[in-house]
């Protein structure tokens, strides 16, 4: 599953089992990709940290999806919100 399709689920799918499952899946895609990049069989949790820090602070700049989950969300829901309370303020005048 590419990024684009992730970051899309993540924006536009209520918290859920599912969703959480498939969050899992893209992570372990990413861990296991990062593995292969480095031709190992298993990695300390602090370098997986360290990878998902962003590269202009001396991480790899992965993206795991758990970490942004929330916000992409947020992102998504934000315009609506806005719009819905730009309409009640214009009624009410």
């Amino acid at each position: 599953m590419g990024a684009c399709r992730v970051e899309y689920l993540l924006q536009s799918l209520p918290p859920s089992d599912l969703l959480g499952a498939v969050v899992k899946h893209c992570e372990t895609g990413l861990y296991r990709g990062l593995l292969a990049t480095l031709g190992c069989s298993a990695i300390p949790s602090a370098v997986w940290e360290e990878a998902t820090i962003p590269v202009r602070l001396g991480g790899l700049g992965l993206r795991a999806p758990s970490t942004v989950q929330n916000a992409a969300r947020l992102a998504a829901l934000a315009p609506a919100c806005c719009t819905r309370v730009l309409n009640i303020r214009d009624k009410a005048l």
